[in-house]
């Protein structure tokens, strides 16, 4: 099954009932490029470059190709270079490896299930407890206390609902970790201040590519399945994923 990717490259476009097939038959779908969402081009050769980039960067693997429709020439000319652009295009996706006369292989549909949504939520729970023990440093009653009321909360939502989390957990590990990295990094430099720049300087990169290693892998955990891949559905928090952490490195 083809989903047209829109002229904006971002989704599909949509068309009545396609979303409940899709999730019935459990997405046995690839991404199809339409070559009429370039015809504002006017080289070719550009034509050519964004048929290749879209099967190497964004995972189209169907092009629905109309002939050009050069005004300087005639039909049969533009069929002609139609033609020899799509040949040109074959041959460059054979160099690179790709088999174009293969038939297309069946993508997993595999959803992350709710155990893997309860350790995620459990993963950013203890993450977010460590973040507030080191920035407000409360006493243990209340660590205690809001460890066990958010552990509930992480089995209602996984176990309870059964609902789907991955944009909340991908949004909040995108806030979470920069934030905590950022403000383990200025408790070590003020603590270190008279250790050499080197060590310094070696630390401080453990600390920020430790941390967010961490939500680096939450996030892709999170929206790794083929909804994603395939850009059926997008996570819209990319924004707020930026600024948040700018924000809380103030109060840090």
């Amino acid at each position: 099954m083809g989903i047209i990717e829109t002229a904006s490259q971002l989704q599909y476009i949509k068309q009545k009932g396609l979303d409940e097939v899709m999730e019935s038959t459990g997405y046995p779908i690839n991404r199809v490029y339409s070559s009429t969402n370039d015809e504002y081009v006017t080289s070719s050769q550009e034509r050519y470059y964004r048929w290749v980039r879209g099967t190497i960067d964004r995972g189209i693997r169907i092009l629905y190709v109309v002939p050009f429709k050069d005004q300087k020439v005639n039909y049969a000319e533009n069929m002609n270079n139609t033609l020899a652009m799509i040949k040109n295009y074959h041959n460059t996706m054979q160099d690179k490896g790709y088999d174009v006369k293969a038939g297309l292989p069946d993508l997993s549909a595999r959803m992350p299930g709710s155990a893997h949504g309860l350790m995620v939520s459990l993963s950013l729970l203890l993450g977010g407890m460590l973040y507030l023990i080191y920035l407000l440093k409360p006493n243990r009653r209340v660590v205690t206390g809001l460890l066990a009321a958010g552990a509930i909360i992480c089995l209602g939502l996984n176990l309870g609902l059964h609902a789907d989390w991955s944009k909340v957990y991908a949004l909040a590990a995108a806030i979470l970790y920069p934030s905590f990295s950022s403000l383990l990094l200025l408790l070590y430099l003020k603590q270190n201040r008279g250790k050499p720049f080197l060590v310094q300087l070696l630390t401080s990169l453990a600390i920020i590519l430790g941390i967010n290693a961490i939500g680096m892998y939450t996030v892709v955990t999170s929206l790794a399945d083929i909804r994603y891949i395939m850009n059926v559905d997008v996570f819209s928090g990319v924004k707020v994923a930026f600024l948040a952490p700018l924000l809380l490195f103030v109060v840090n």
